[in-house]
């Protein structure tokens, strides 16, 4: 389907991506909702947009979405996590419970559950966040189900400029004026100049300076060879990492790196 992503055969121009991705749901119909539910909790305190604490003790990381952060020790929040928060809160003031849809990893490197989380009216709460622009989509192997749904709600938001799409940091940027200085979340357009591989890694050089990583461990998702990368402009986001002579972006999954033309 055009718009997800790279894939093979999709090497042609993806600027209007598929419009049908981006009308509402069917009256009635949840957002990016479960194929089953694995269990059933109760929320007893929402940390920010995407971490909250159940009433067993166990802090729940929702898959798919990473919600603008809480300020911490007196420090200042990032712009919309008071509303990322308010809005999750207010959700589960109807009804505190969730149901978890488990994907390959059940915790992640803390010790938190990993699931994707669902509302009482089957609504994926990564997406209800996205849709409103109340976050950015995140995606990291191997749980990546529901990648697309949820990008999709994302392109909502980015077309609506809602929410940290509202945001400067947040709008498109051409690769030509990537500079030393620009660091965290980008959206970047640029032509794909060189490409490289190492030990399985592929890298590939976008604009005067921006290196884009697809490590090995996620080349299978992409599903499209070196050669058809060359020359091609590109649509990337993600966060990236200054450094004096290039800049370094890690790409982990189809959906956050699509082409714009041949």
């Amino acid at each position: 389907m055009p718009g997800q992503g790279l894939r093979k055969g999709a090497l042609r121009k993806g600027a209007p991506f598929a419009l049908c991705l981006l009308l509402p749901p069917q009256a009635g119909a949840a957002l990016c909702e479960a194929n089953r539910l694995d269990e059933q909790v109760v929320v007893g305190y929402v940390y920010d947009g995407d971490t909250v604490r159940l009433s067993d003790g166990r802090k729940l990381r929702l898959i798919g979405v990473d919600a603008p952060e809480i300020g911490r020790d007196k420090g200042p929040d990032e712009p919309f996590a008071a509303q990322a928060r308010a809005a999750l809160s207010a959700w589960l003031a109807e009804s505190p419970h969730l149901g978890l849809r488990y994907d390959r990893e059940r915790t992640d490197a803390y010790g938190r559950v990993l699931a994707h989380a669902y509302l009482a009216n089957g609504d994926n709460v990564a997406a209800r966040l996205l849709v409103r622009g109340l976050g950015v989509s995140l995606v990291v192997p191997p749980n990546v189900r529901g990648a697309e749904c949820r990008r999709a709600a994302e392109r909502a938001a980015q077309a609506g400029r809602l929410g940290v799409w509202s945001l400067p940091s947040h709008q498109p940027l051409d690769a030509v004026r990537l500079t030393a200085q620009t660091a965290g979340f980008r959206r970047i357009d640029g032509v794909v100049s060189r490409v490289g591989e190492r030990q399985g890694d592929l890298w590939l050089h976008v604009g005067p300076r921006l290196r884009v990583h697809i490590p090995r461990t996620a080349r299978d998702l992409f599903q499209v060879g070196p050669d058809q990368l060359m020359g091609v402009r590109l649509h990337v986001q993600g966060v990236v990492k200054p450094g004096r002579r290039s800049s370094y972006m890690r790409v982990q999954h189809p959906t956050a790196l699509e082409i714009i033309t041949q």
